[in-house]
């Protein structure tokens, strides 16, 4: 005899309910899941990737903060803001969570803003060489209530500074200089590096000695070029930058995705401008078909237009020529 029974997954970090497993059993016996005890369940905010995490964190504290501080706020826009401060202080990678807990919601507005600018230098900083202090959260200690945070959030500014003051390899200084500026430029949003020279910077910070010579000069001319001095260029040479690009630059950041935006229109350009007008001569020789010039309210777009446009140009020519030749020939 079968039984549905319900099983309530909740997030190991947060405490908070997150869903609930429905499960048959029979005769008593439940479905067999291998680590069954061990099942480790996050709130969605914890499976989002750092720049996301970030991004939505600070989204909903800047629309919720000013309702909670008027009381005004219900239970569950609370649970958004203490989940997503805690959320955004593992992103620091120095928390040692033992057992579910959450901040009170006036931690959280006491302490929310300077953990924001400690976390978004810390994100653009991307070095393996940089660790915050452990911050652990156990049973043994004031933690669990986030007492201590704000003595924490102070001493990683202070380890920051050391850190910035003590670095003399050149490689960690760019990494260093490029952090900082990220995070001028954030303000009070969530923005990324506007300039395309900007983007170069962090690139070329994070590119291996072995492609200095690249860098300094085609890549650098294809990733910074116009229009013009991109299409001077092959298709295989393009592909080669981004493929560079991609495998030495870290992942998971709000730079490198406006860097992958760069390299998509670079590739845009090159393919809008040459592989779209691609025509096959000796299919059009031989078509029948009268041609009719295309009209640009048939189309969906300007570039599909102009695409269409110039083909039937390209086979207007091809037939005249097919046709010359055959005169010259004598064969009608």
């Amino acid at each position: 005899m079968s039984k549905r029974m319900k099983y309530n997954l909740t997030c190991v970090r947060s405490g908070l309910q997150i869903g609930v497993l429905e499960y048959d059993t029979v005769a008593g016996y439940m479905p067999y899941l291998s680590h069954w005890d061990n099942m480790c369940c996050l709130h969605p905010i914890f499976s989002m990737d750092t720049s996301r995490c970030l991004a939505f964190a600070r989204s909903e504290w800047n629309r919720l903060a000013k309702q909670a501080e008027d009381m005004e706020t219900t239970p569950g826009e609370d649970n958004i803001l203490r989940v997503g401060f805690l959320a955004v202080l593992h992103s620091l990678g120095s928390v040692q969570q033992e057992v579910p807990s959450l901040p009170p919601l006036h931690i959280v507005q006491n302490n929310m803003n300077p953990l924001f600018k400690i976390a978004y230098w810390h994100y653009y900083l991307d070095s393996q060489r940089f660790k915050f202090p452990r911050f652990k959260i156990t049973r043994l200690n004031h933690n669990t209530a986030f007492e201590n945070v704000k003595d924490y959030i102070d001493v990683c500014f202070q380890i920051k500074e050391d850190y910035e003051r003590g670095v003399n390899d050149l490689i960690e200084k760019e990494k260093i200089e490029q952090a900082e500026k990220a995070l001028k430029a954030l303000r009070n949003s969530w923005v990324t590096p506007a300039s395309n020279r900007a983007l170069w910077k962090w690139i070329r910070a994070h590119l291996p000695a072995k492609y200095e010579a690249d860098a300094q000069g085609w890549m650098s001319t294809i990733f910074l070029g116009s229009e013009r001095t991109i299409l001077d260029f092959d298709k295989d040479e393009i592909e080669l930058m981004s493929e560079i690009i991609i495998s030495e630059c870290p992942p998971g950041t709000a730079i490198l995705f406006a860097v992958r935006e760069r390299l998509s229109k670079i590739m845009a350009v090159y393919t809008d401008n040459k592989e779209a007008f691609s025509v096959d001569f000796e299919e059009y020789e031989t078509e029948p078909t009268p041609l009719v010039q295309p009209k640009p309210a048939d189309f969906p777009t300007k570039v599909a237009y102009i695409k269409a446009n110039a083909i039937f140009y390209l086979q207007s020519r091809a037939r005249e020529q097919h046709a010359a030749k055959l005169s010259k020939a004598g064969e009608f």
